[in-house]
């Protein structure tokens, strides 16, 4: 049974919450991009760096806006939300 969101939850409506997604990457690790399934992560994507830093880019899953580009430094223990436009149309 679905656990109800919570008011003001990131969660996808109707959702409740989701099951968390452990990722623990060797140091020259790589997750390649991808736009994360609303079904298995909600409305929003939140991440931790929590032993090493990290480098992660969004780039626009249009073509046509193919310099829409943007790298990010995630210094270790940071915290990153991905949400609206960043979630559902970059790939990260």
């Amino acid at each position: 049974s679905s656990v109800p969101a919570m008011p003001g939850s990131l969660a996808a409506p109707g959702s409740g919450w989701l099951p968390v997604h452990v990722i623990d990457l060797e140091a020259a690790g790589v997750i390649s991009p991808h736009i994360d399934s609303v079904k298995f992560s909600g409305g929003v994507v939140c991440g931790i760096s929590l032993l090493s830093h990290a480098y992660m880019t969004l780039q626009h899953e249009d073509e046509a806006h193919a310099d829409a580009t943007v790298d990010l430094y995630l210094p270790r223990r940071s915290l990153y939300i991905l949400s609206g436009a960043a979630r559902y149309h970059f790939t990260h």
